[in-house]
């Protein structure tokens, strides 16, 4: 996969729009993908900031639209992705002798402590066995339909001038 940054690229299309700051339109080869509708957030409309009925964390200030802020929150698993974009992108800079600054190291540093948080707390429990494909390759796993909950992401979220969260041909 980080053979080349246009091989990367083409593999990772789905999570890039994910990563703060970054836009896949500037990529000639993800130039018609589109970018994400809420880059995770979730509008909650029916939440008041001092709200104890659902025992949830203090939610974040987010646009709503292009003239209306409301409360909101990041769903996990698109922090998740964003981690493993960012990881990934930093990581084909790297292999490709860039540099890598200070703010890159402790933003990395958050990402693999995050990411060890969600493996450990969502532990996977498949049992893998032996496949020609390489260890747990094909192995199959009880899963959340990924696809409705991009659909309620979307149906929820903030930044409603945006397109659609990820392509319908998002690899995972």
């Amino acid at each position: 996969m980080f053979l080349n940054e246009s091989l990367t690229l083409k593999t990772l299309h789905n999570w890039i729009p994910l990563s703060s700051g970054t836009s896949i339109a500037s990529h000639p080869s993800t130039s018609t993908d589109p970018k994400p509708e809420a880059r995770g957030y979730i509008y909650l409309p029916n939440i008041s900031p001092n709200s104890t009925a659902y025992d949830l964390p203090t939610p974040y200030e987010i646009a709503i639209d292009r003239h209306n802020d409301g409360l909101g929150y990041m769903m996990s698993v698109f922090h998740q992705l964003h981690c493993l974009s960012y990881l990934a992108q930093h990581f084909q800079q790297g292999y490709g002798g860039v540099e890598l600054t200070e703010e890159v190291a402790h933003h990395s540093a958050h990402c693999f402590s995050y990411l060890r948080q969600g493996i450990t707390c969502n532990a996977d429990t498949t049992l893998e066995g032996k496949t020609e494909a390489g260890p747990g390759e094909g192995s199959e796993h009880e899963c959340v339909d990924y696809d409705a909950l991009l659909e309620w992401a979307n149906e929820n979220g903030g930044y409603r001038w945006r397109t659609a969260l990820l392509p319908d041909t998002a690899v995972l």
